[in-house]
């Protein structure tokens, strides 16, 4: 006997932003976007845009990091992609301010390091 199940298909593709904080070279920009790209297809991510952070800061209080805020509110997004999850901030005070905001908008944070929405936030070391 055959049983029948119902079940939600899955979204078929999440939309994300990409997030590059970096005062390397436009070259060298371009091929860490690209990466981005690759590697987030293949888990059915679209990123929208990268933002690129070329500012020497490091609390949230940034133009770049406002905007990606804006996107996260407005429910555009379903996930931010980061080469490094310190590249948003690497004051841990910040960084759990901002992952907690995040959370509570239904935003993941996909980090290429670790590959997973980091679900704590390892030790760093200044």
């Amino acid at each position: 006997m055959n049983k029948i199940i119902n079940f939600t298909p899955a979204q078929s593709e999440y939309r994300g932003i990409g997030f590059i904080n970096s005062h390397k070279s436009e070259n060298k920009i371009m091929i860490i976007a690209d990466e981005m790209i690759s590697k987030t297809k293949s888990e059915k991510l679209k990123l929208l845009e990268i933002i690129v952070d070329r500012s020497n800061r490091i609390d949230l209080d940034r133009t770049k990091i406002r905007r990606l805020q804006i996107w996260m509110k407005k429910d555009y997004i379903n996930a931010i992609v980061v080469r490094n999850i310190f590249e948003l901030s690497t004051d841990i005070n910040n960084l759990l301010q901002f992952m907690k905001q995040a959370e509570q908008l239904n935003v993941a944070i996909y980090s290429m390091e670790t590959g997973l929405n980091p679900a704590y936030i390892p030790y760093y070391k200044r």
